[in-house]
């Protein structure tokens, strides 16, 4: 693998996403649902407003070269965002990269353990699935404003709170874009560790 080894999260950091959205059952009244456009962006709560640019994923470059890293991504990506269209697919991918170098984690590293509902990523060759990947690898996209998690109903990205927007969408602390059925923003480890001022030293601006 190109990318360095790197110190794992542990998994106490953050609940497998099945536990939390099991906890979030509890207690907590259902979103009203709404005809409104499914892709809003949401302010992060107590965070930078940030501002799209373009990040250099070139350290992926010999892990992504690897079919089987590549086909283990896709798995990955089709079983989180699979069904939500290409938006989303482009946005997990730019999540999986961010994550990876926030925590200096190989690829496989932070598309494994107890973060997803799976240990394991799975693999796929879907086309659609690869090409959003190699756009993040190669263009260096950042719809996501350099979010480290994605989370859907109404699991958060490791700090309590949130709310509803007018619209009738979970909103949670850290939240940088909601992309159809999915959310994306910080974890709140990866704001702990020093992520935001990383992603705006790695970020460049949009020509």
């Amino acid at each position: 693998m190109g990318a360095p080894q790197g110190d794992s999260i542990k998994a106490e950091d953050r609940p497998s996403k099945g536990l939390q959205r099991e906890a979030a059952k509890t207690g907590e009244r259902e979103a009203p649902k709404t005809k409104e456009a499914t892709k809003a962006r949401e302010g992060a709560e107590q965070t930078p407003e940030a501002k799209p640019g373009v990040i250099d994923r070139s350290r992926f470059d010999a892990e992504l070269k690897d079919p089987r890293v590549m086909a283990a991504f896709a798995g990955r990506l089709r079983s989180e965002v699979g069904s939500q269209g290409p938006e989303a697919h482009l946005a997990f991918a730019e999540k999986v990269m961010n994550r990876a170098m926030a925590r200096n984690q190989t690829l496989m590293q932070a598309l494994s353990g107890s973060y997803y509902p799976t240990h394991h990523p799975g693999r796929s060759d879907n086309p659609k699935f690869i090409a959003a990947i190699t756009k993040a690898w190669k263009e260096g996209t950042d719809t996501t404003l350099g979010a480290t998690g994605n989370a859907s109903g109404k699991v958060g990205f490791g700090k309590a709170g949130g709310h509803y927007d007018k619209q009738g969408h979970w909103v949670s602390p850290n939240q940088t874009v909601r992309i159809n059925g999915e959310r994306f923003g910080y974890e709140q480890v990866d704001i702990n560790r020093g992520w935001l001022k990383k992603y705006e030293q790695l970020k460049q601006p949009r020509v």
